[in-house]
């Protein structure tokens, strides 16, 4: 999805991390805040829901065991998980495809499934790429992870993107990180220049100038054609294509005679389909999304309790953590993300309601997927308290503590060389 052959273009510039040490990283940069990172939920979705269509069965049970597998891999990030699911205002054509219903089982179903990691919830009125790029650039989310490259389109500053290849033969996750200062500087055009990209070769939301390919269009739009539509269209809200006649000759012109020797050669014929061209729909799509009213974020750190406070301390409880951001959850349209973790319980009441998983098969499956991830997020946590038990010996066993989970730590074994992240001997209580 997105502007065809960009993620090509942009390769070049794209660092290969796995998440989990993107997320510890960003970590260290954001001055020990937690990074929130933005995920389009429905982009996570419709692979899980394409790559079972094309099996010769659709199983419910399949598509929720892929549902798991795919989901539970967030809890080893320790990161805030934003969720955004597309609105009642989604486009329904969409690179050309019919938009499917959105309202299907699978899709609430996974939506029980991201409360019970611990994710948050939010729902835009339109498309959900738009409404992730919006937060970006309010400063909500630090990143984006899609497979949507209209994402850096739309000026995302960190667009993280899944890479197969590298995860297909390991138990980490790995991604491609995009950063938008690099793909300017690497493509060497400006913001307004990779919309006239987007919008030459075609997107998401409207058909390109036919036979224009993204090389071309890229040539184009280091010409300054881009910056020029983008003023006429932002100082002229009743903005039309006859008002328009004059960027299209210059366009024409210059795709014509090459005069500014930019282009590699002369596109007669591109140039002579120009006069039907209308840039109105992309540009109307990137600058006028349906979206919510701007936001601002604010962190919750200041929770300080003490060991024995955290044993009977619950978020859940005490109403601070709240899994959907719905207006009631936004007053003065302030995001409140407060550091949550996976909440077990709800984990193993998913996969006995909906996969009517026995008890021992949820517990070995979990102790492959999920413990790791439950201690990283402890460790990561603000809100960890470690505490060592008063018996008079040093090699005791200790105790961390965080509002959802309280653990026992036995010991420690050496690292093993091919291990990065070793499993110490817990006791979950």
């Amino acid at each position: 999805m997105g502007v065809k052959g960009l993620w090509a273009e942009c390769k070049p510039v794209a660092q290969t991390k796995c998440l989990v040490d993107w997320a510890v990283e960003e970590h260290t940069h954001l001055n020990g805040r937690q990074p929130v990172l933005g995920i389009d939920a429905n982009n996570l979705l419709d692979s899980v829901v394409a790559a079972l269509s094309k099996r010769e069965r659709f199983h419910t049970d399949g598509a929720i065991g892929s549902l798991l597998a795919s989901i539970l891999p967030y809890t080893d990030i320790p990161a805030i998980l934003l969720f955004v699911f597309d609105g009642r205002h989604n486009l329904k054509v969409k690179s050309g495809k019919k938009v499917i219903n959105k309202n299907i089982a699978i899709y609430s179903i996974a939506r029980r499934l991201i409360q019970a990691i611990g994710g948050y919830i939010l729902n835009g009125p339109g498309e959900a790429d738009a409404q992730l790029a919006a937060l970006s650039r309010q400063g909500i989310v630090d990143a984006v992870i899609s497979d949507d490259s209209d994402m850096i389109v739309h000026g995302v500053g960190q667009v993280l993107r899944y890479n197969k290849e590298k995860t297909k033969n390991t138990k980490r996750m790995f991604i491609q990180v995009y950063r938008f200062s690099d793909v300017q500087r690497h493509l060497n055009v400006d913001h307004t220049g990779l919309l006239l990209t987007a919008i030459l070769s075609g997107n998401s939301y409207a058909d390109g100038l036919r036979g224009c390919s993204i090389k071309t269009a890229l040539e184009v739009a280091r010409c300054g054609f881009g910056e020029t539509l983008v003023v006429r269209y932002q100082s002229d809200p009743k903005l039309t294509l006859n008002k328009l006649d004059g960027w299209k000759k210059g366009v024409k012109f210059e795709l014509e005679m090459n005069s500014t020797g930019r282009l590699s050669s002369r596109h007669p014929a591109i140039a002579s389909r120009i006069n039907i061209f209308s840039p109105l729909n992309s540009l109307s799509a990137y600058f006028n999304p349906a979206q919510l009213p701007s936001c601002t974020r604010m962190d919750r750190y200041d929770v300080a309790p003490t060991a024995a406070e955290l044993e009977a301390y619950s978020f859940i409880e005490h109403g601070v953590s709240f899994d959907g951001l719905d207006a009631e959850s936004r007053p003065n349209n302030t995001l409140v993300l407060v550091p949550k973790e996976v909440f077990i319980p709800a984990v193993r009441d998913f996969c006995t309601s909906y996969l009517h998983w026995s008890g021992d098969t949820i517990v070995q499956y979990l102790s492959r997927k999920l413990w790791t991830g439950v201690i990283i997020q402890m460790l990561c946590s603000p809100f960890l308290i470690y505490h060592e038990l008063d018996t008079g010996s040093p090699r005791m066993p200790s105790m961390m503590y965080t509002p959802w989970h309280k653990v026992q730590l036995l010991s420690f074994p050496k690292k093993r060389k091919e291990e990065k992240y070793p499993h110490s001997n817990t006791t979950y209580i």
